[in-house]
């Protein structure tokens, strides 16, 4: 049953990891650290099933923001009502952002965590560390989809998630389906068609990745390690991900692309960026 608003509910993070299930720690399996034939599989693959998505949002740019959401209304179809990580503190544009929130149509809505004694920037570092990974595991029963507010999505975006959430399941545990640029090739995993697998040291830019549910479990239990890589939260995840013996893979068609403008962090102008981008 989908939950219809006409006002947004924020919800405390302190509360919502205090009610947290608990985390049984990971064992991964021995196909992980053991090298596999480098063949594509034959069985067939998983049934589709829907993701949730998880989108970090702020408002401080409200201009992209409102290109984001309507970029996400047109394939909103083939996700589940998102889990919204705010941070509405301008007072000046908290009801439109409130307004543009609403469109997305959220499952729930929830207060970035404030850590005292850090700049903006360090907080988000910081949350997405600590965090994130339990907020997935609160409101997802497994995969989980990651994403930033400052993207576009392609039209193909429904036929690629739906194809995303197959190999999640048996063949992958980690997919990005974006890149700034095209990972080099990595002889580790199969590739498929629909995607090529990448050395995770290489990672950079985590604007709309897919976590298999092993992954978010590890991430929650093993925080501290995280945080002990000396490095932006995306590049801590590629390089733990990857020491840890995961399958990471791109998608050969990339189904999001970073909007042009200002970092909300750090006030570094970008370009449009989105290698293998399809409209």
């Amino acid at each position: 049953m989908r939950k219809n608003r006409n006002k947004l509910r924020i919800f405390s993070p302190s509360k919502l990891v205090a009610k947290s299930r608990v985390v049984e720690s990971l064992q991964l399996p021995e196909s992980h650290v053991r090298p596999l034939t480098l063949t594509q599989a034959s069985k067939p693959l998983a049934t589709p099933r829907m993701i949730r998505p998880f989108i970090l949002t702020c408002d401080k740019r409200l201009d992209t923001f409102r290109k984001f959401v309507q970029s996400y209304k047109r394939i909103a179809h083939s996700l589940l009502q998102p889990v919204l990580i705010i941070d509405d503190s301008n007072p000046e544009t908290r009801e439109e952002y409130h307004e543009l929130l609403l469109e997305l149509d959220p499952f729930a809505a929830i207060a970035q965590p404030k850590y005292k004694s850090l700049n903006p920037g360090a907080n988000i570092q910081r949350m997405m560390v600590r965090d994130f990974p339990k907020i997935a595991l609160q409101f997802s029963d497994h995969d989980a989809l990651f994403m930033e507010d400052d993207i576009l999505l392609s039209s193909k975006f429904p036929e690629g998630i739906t194809t995303a959430s197959r190999y999640i399941q048996d063949d992958a545990d980690f997919i990005t389906l974006y890149s700034a640029s095209v990972y080099g090739k990595y002889d580790r995993w199969p590739s498929y068609g629909f995607m090529h697998p990448f050395n995770g040291f290489d990672y950079y830019g985590n604007i709309c990745v897919l976590f298999s549910h092993r992954v978010i479990r590890d991430l929650a239990n093993n925080w501290k390690k995280v945080e002990g890589i000396k490095a932006p939260f995306d590049c801590r995840w590629g390089q733990y991900v990857q020491k840890r013996g995961y399958r990471m893979y791109e998608t050969s068609v990339h189904y999001a692309a970073h909007q042009a403008g200002r970092s909300a962090l750090n006030k570094v102008v970008k370009g449009f960026r989105g290698a293998r981008f399809q409209p």
